[in-house]
């Protein structure tokens, strides 16, 4: 290898490597934990966090935790920390947290600069619990009376949420809602699975939350690495109150959900966590777990925005693909067609705001100074040329890496 060349390459690892955390996120993991009381001492709070931690979640969504409790661990991890409502569902995260949804029923993250996520967290209604009522008669075996139920437990709640999140999933941003939903899946209650199981009170039932969040184009994570409901029952509740106290006639379902949708987000594998106890329901077993549901944890791949060819950087041909499409009216094709094109906010519009975006991502990447840089370098960019603009970015004295701050968010006082 020619010298040069041994020294562009040298020089391209050492300015990725200064970045640190402001690469491209390609891949994220996040949880949804509802931990009940087991917060309740420092041993119990030690325990959640190796559970948080084996989990291995760069973003959890956490219900039924105390605040106090929230704010230690979180600490414990080094993550950041937003309590969402009066000690009921937060967020633990690696990531900065920059703002808040309506309702503060969500939080904007920002993994990298110009690369951010939305992450909603929710715990509905706990009762009336429609499997417990079919279980004792008090519903009849008919599933237009438990959708009606189940209605009139959560309805309202998960308008919030779509009502919420609304601006966030048209934009093609990425989404991600986690919560203890408490209430089956319609995608579980299937005519397969009430002949599977020797239940007597299963039937088919279109549950209508899962039922109005799939709707509104989101993907349930686990079910989307596990279609088979029958093979992979996924049973988050229960593994006892806390493991091992169980009743004998409990109802085991799945209640504790993670969804996602966004342009380039891909769900590539699931798993329940719970305790070492053999149960096929627990993929990931940790001793003395102390919740009283399971765990759900998923990974997913992000094809980042600005990565318009979808080559894991951004880089000149990015920008060679924006600057081809600006001011040009999209409105004509797919939110994903129109990204492709240079859309980043999802306007239908290849703009100055688009260019702005694409900009900061590109210096967040790439290091301060690096897009002026490359436009200094004639097209089409030669193996020189980009050395050259390598060295112009390392050895220049004002040089400086652009890193993604860490830092806490402080939400505006909320109104009583």
């Amino acid at each position: 290898m020619q010298r040069w060349l041994r020294v562009f390459v040298w020089g391209l690892a050492f300015a990725t490597a200064a970045c640190g955390n402001a690469a491209l996120v390609s891949s994220l993991k996040i949880l949804t934990f509802n931990v009940w009381s087991a917060e309740g001492t420092t041993a119990g709070r030690n325990k959640l966090r190796e559970i948080m931690q084996t989990s291995g979640a760069d973003v959890i969504g956490v219900q039924e935790l105390d605040n106090s409790a929230g704010v230690s661990i979180a600490a414990a991890m080094g993550f950041h920390y937003y309590q969402q409502s009066g000690g009921d569902i937060q967020v633990i995260s690696r990531f900065p947290i920059t703002a808040a949804a309506s309702g503060n029923l969500g939080v904007q993250i920002e993994l990298s600069p110009g690369q951010n996520i939305w992450l909603f967290n929710a715990h509905l209604a706990a009762y009336p619990y429609q499997p417990y009522d079919l279980r004792d008669g008090v519903l009849p075996m008919n599933e237009a009376s438990v959708i009606a139920a189940a209605n009139s437990a959560r309805g309202g709640g998960t308008t919030s949420y779509l009502s919420s999140m609304a601006s966030a999933i048209a934009s093609g941003t990425p989404v991600f809602f986690t919560g203890d939903f408490n209430e089956p899946s319609h995608l579980d209650w299937t005519v397969e699975a009430a002949a599977a199981t020797a239940r007597p009170y299963d039937l088919k039932v279109e549950y209508p939350t899962s039922k109005r969040i799939v709707d509104a184009g989101m993907t349930d994570s686990f079910r989307s690495v596990f279609p088979d409901e029958v093979a992979n029952p996924g049973y988050t509740w229960t593994p006892g109150y806390p493991y091992p106290t169980l009743d004998s006639n409990e109802v085991h379902d799945r209640i504790d959900v993670i969804y996602h949708r966004g342009r380039g987000v891909t769900a590539t594998a699931a798993a329940t966590i719970g305790p070492a106890d053999g149960n096929p329901n627990t993929d990931i077993a940790v001793a003395g777990y102390n919740a009283d549901h399971r765990a759900v944890v998923a990974t997913y791949s992000l094809t980042v925005a600005g990565d318009f060819d979808a080559n894991g950087v951004i880089n000149v041909a990015d920008w060679a693909i924006l600057r081809a499409n600006q001011h040009a009216n999209l409105s004509g094709l797919s939110a994903d067609d129109a990204w492709r094109l240079g859309d980043l906010n999802g306007d239908f519009r290849n703009d100055f705001a688009d260019f702005a975006q694409f900009k900061m991502m590109f210096e967040g990447v790439n290091g301060s100074g690096s897009f002026a840089a490359m436009l200094a370098v004639p097209e089409p960019i030669s193996t020189f040329g980009a050395f050259l603009a390598l060295a112009f970015l390392v050895a220049s004295p004002k040089r400086q890496i652009f890193c993604a701050e860490t830092r806490s968010w402080t939400p505006p006082r909320q109104r009583n």
